[in-house]
């Protein structure tokens, strides 16, 4: 599930984004929507199409929904599972991307870098 989501303000501080969440992220391959325990599955909490923005894959999207990146944009997103009788602690992924596409894998990872980081970093964001 995406709790939320966080982009960097004019000062370079981290800031929520107002959406009507939380909100459920796509599995890969299309299974089912919900998930029980078995196999391990993957999420696929975003996708880059050439020639468009990121954007983060949900089931579906609120109107003022924030979960995309222009270029040379970045964002933090709280993601966490749910189950039946409770969650788990959430872990925070920041998304950058400088704009650039390239049908290389290796270098498309330097233009699109995905990394967990730790909430700390959120601390001095308007949360």
């Amino acid at each position: 599930m995406l709790k939320s989501v966080f982009k960097t303000a004019a000062d370079g501080a981290w800031t929520i984004q107002p959406f009507s969440g939380p909100l459920q992220l796509t599995w890969q391959w299309f299974p089912p929507q919900f998930q029980t325990i078995g196999p391990d599955q993957i999420c696929t909490f975003g996708n880059l199409i050439k020639g468009q923005n990121f954007r983060i894959s949900t089931y579906r999207t609120p109107n003022n929904f924030a979960g995309f990146l222009n270029p040379n944009q970045k964002m933090i997103i709280e993601v966490t599972a749910d189950f039946d009788n409770g969650e788990i602690h959430p872990i925070f992924i920041q998304i950058s991307w400088n704009g650039k596409w390239s049908d290389d894998t290796i270098i498309m990872k330097n233009n699109l870098v995905v990394k967990k980081v730790e909430k700390e970093l959120l601390t001095n964001s308007s949360v």
